[in-house]
């Protein structure tokens, strides 16, 4: 659950799953005479629409922090046994629908815990508002990434390489996107490298940056989509407090809250 506090006594929380959608979109418009379209379509797409679908247990019935009165953003949420389960069942069933975009999915969930596997050099982590780091690796989760790449590397035996860390490389461009428009109103960015063409070369692009030219308007350069003035958008929900006695209260205007949209316009 991704939290954002307000000027207001309000609080906005993204579902990681609406996220997810939003990163979906965006994938689904890469692509332009400068800018390789994602091959295989469909495949790719379908991962970066489902990558954190790993979160839908957990988003089904959130934690509480009692001594804030809300639930916790995503980044103070501990990698339990519970939780790698989840990452877990998201991969295994994304297998039996589609195997590349599951592999897409795995690389992601194991890269996040190893710095993308430096193929972005900025920004290195979507930092929470205050400054908070992503969770180090417990030994549990190096568990699960030692089982995890060697699934990786039985599923990559066969395919070109250099389409899929190229491929890995987009999906985690569009996810940093997805977390510019997911954890607060859009500011200035800028993200390197990003990559134009399927090559073998995971450090080569360009810088991309990203800024806000009106209201929820925001200006890319170079633009790596199909058209301009493309729409994209997520749901949300807008809670009237902060602060909240108890779970179940807690609980009743999370799910009593109306869904709002929030749509952006990529110029």
């Amino acid at each position: 659950m991704i939290v954002r506090s307000t000027d207001t006594e309000e609080l906005i929380l993204i579902p990681q799953t609406d996220h997810s959608k939003l990163v979906g979109q965006l994938m689904a418009h890469w692509g332009n005479e400068n800018f390789a379209r994602p091959e295989p379509f469909d495949s790719v797409v379908r991962a970066a629409a489902c990558h954190d679908f790993g979160w839908i247990p957990y988003e089904s019935r959130p934690l509480f922090d009692a001594e804030r009165g809300e639930t916790p953003h995503y980044l103070f949420v501990a990698n339990s046994t519970a939780q790698l389960k989840a990452y877990q069942d998201c991969t295994d069933w994304l297998t039996a629908v589609d195997p590349y975009a599951s592999l897409l999915v795995n690389m992601h969930r194991t890269g996040l815990w190893q710095r993308r596997y430096d193929v972005i050099a900025h920004p290195k982590a979507y930092l929470h508002p205050k400054g908070r780091l992503p969770m180090q690796p417990t030994e549990e989760v190096k568990t699960f990434m030692a089982k995890n790449e060697a699934i990786q590397a039985r599923q990559r035996a066969g395919l070109d390489e250099a389409q899929v860390w190229t491929n890995y490389r987009l999906l985690q461009v569009c996810d940093l996107l997805g977390l510019y428009f997911s954890c607060q109103e859009p500011d200035e960015l800028y993200i390197t490298p990003v990559p134009t063409a399927y090559t073998g070369n995971k450090s080569e692009g360009l810088t991309m940056t990203v800024k806000p030219v009106g209201t929820r308007v925001v200006a890319f350069e170079p633009f790596p989509f199909r058209v301009p003035n493309i729409h994209v958008g997520l749901q949300g929900k807008r809670l009237s407090s902060r602060k909240y006695p108890n779970p179940d209260a807690f609980m009743a205007a999370y799910f009593q809250a109306e869904p709002e949209t929030f749509v952006f316009t990529l110029v």
